[in-house]
């Protein structure tokens, strides 16, 4: 009896084995892309490509293209640059080639306004010896 256990125990280990590694062997695939401006159709170089909900990226290179492997189980891919709008792109394994091409984001800000109220604090003992030494200089 006590025979029959290990033995069952010792398959169960096998199998979780075999399951644990060949599924990530099975169960993954490239996506190819090239990221664009949508006005101009060049090359973004540096556009940041990660699956939704997970830690994958990469990044497009001079020509706005990347590779990115991923598991099946990854339904969309976000891509994002600064300067643009973040786009989140459905992914089948049928891919072969995406052209992503980005929208500008129109972000303005409110004008900074930047005036000098004194040379420096004179309650500083470092600027006191400084205007001394320049004084006796």
């Amino acid at each position: 009896m006590q025979r029959d256990s290990v033995l069952f125990y010792k398959f169960i280990a096998l199998a979780l084995l075999v399951m644990l590694h060949i599924r990530p062997a099975v169960a993954q695939y490239t996506v190819h892309g090239r990221v664009i401006d949508q006005q101009s159709n060049s090359p973004l170089i540096g556009a940041t490509i990660q699956g939704v909900n997970n830690i994958l990226s990469t990044s497009s290179d001079k020509e706005g293209i990347f590779i990115l492997s991923v598991d099946t189980t990854l339904r969309e891919i976000e891509v994002r640059m600064l300067g643009y709008k973040n786009i989140i792109v459905p992914l089948t394994p049928q891919d072969s080639i995406l052209i992503i091409p980005l929208e500008k984001a129109e972000r303005t800000i409110e004008a900074v306004e930047i005036t000098q109220k004194r040379k420096y604090n004179r309650k500083n003992p470092a600027t006191e010896i400084i205007d001394l030494v320049i004084k006796n200089k």
